[in-house]
This record gives C-alpha cells, structure tokens and sequence, in this order.
C-alpha cells in the first residue's frame, strides 16, 4: 500500500537499501520505462521492461524514475559490485558466466554468454565483438 506524501504526490518506492547500486542506462529505441518497473538489458546494452520471458538471471534491477526512449534511466541494480572483465569471444550484453580463466597481464577474469550454466556470474553491461574485449561486468551477489 503506498503512502499519500502531501497533496499530490504517491510514492512508488516505499523503501530501498541505501547501499544499493545505482547506475544510469540508455532507454532503448521505442521503449518507455515507469518509476519502480523491473528491467533488463537488450543485447545492445540498453534498457528494456521485463516480460514474461525475463528471469532472475536477465533482470538486472527496478528502475527509480520514468524515462523515455533514447534518454537515460537510474536503476536500483540486483548486483553489488561492478568491474572489469574479457570477453571470451563475441558476447551480448545480459547474464554472462564465469569461464574460469584470467587472460591478460592485469588478472582479469573471463566471462562468456550464460546460458543453464551454474556459475552465472552477473551481466556484461554492453556487448563484445569477439574475445579479449575488456567489458563491464555487473556481479550478482
């Protein structure tokens, strides 16, 4: 049930943890997004509404405010934590999975698109073109 704040005003989010991970996304081409609405990220790495077919390994977060198409929107994400990985080959944007392997000079770790595999590890947040791309990987906690 949401609470009246003054005359006009409804709230959408009652309560958040304070620490949670916000971040700002591209709303993708033809798609408006609502204040606490659940989202995911197509393969380009711009925003989408959840659907039917979305999962707990595709959605990424709820957003905190409206935003139309080809702006940007805060999400209050699921993961924790973001940082930097390569791609083991050509990868969409979405649930990646941790190979295992770290393939450079700098320790980073590998991720590859996810499947049913168990260690799904977060979501690259754009996609790669082929492998040793470094990319921004979202962690789930």
């Amino acid at each position: 049930m949401s609470t009246t704040l003054g005359d006009s005003v409804q709230t959408q989010i009652l309560k958040h943890e304070s620490h949670k991970l916000h971040h700002e996304f591209p709303v993708a081409v033809g798609v408006t997004i609502v204040k606490g609405a659940l989202v995911t990220l197509n393969t380009a790495g711009a925003l989408v509404l959840a659907d039917e077919n979305s999962t707990i390994d595709t959605i990424i977060g709820n957003a905190v405010m409206d935003a139309a198409a080809e702006t940007v929107c805060t999400v209050m994400m699921r993961p924790h934590l973001i940082t930097y990985g390569v791609s083991a080959g050509a990868l969409d944007a979405g649930a990646v999975a941790l190979t295992g392997n770290t393939t450079n000079a700098a320790g980073l770790y590998e991720f590859d698109q996810a499947g049913s595999e168990p260690l799904t590890q977060g979501y690259a947040l754009e996609p790669a073109t082929g492998a040793g791309q470094v990319i921004r990987i979202a962690h789930r906690a």
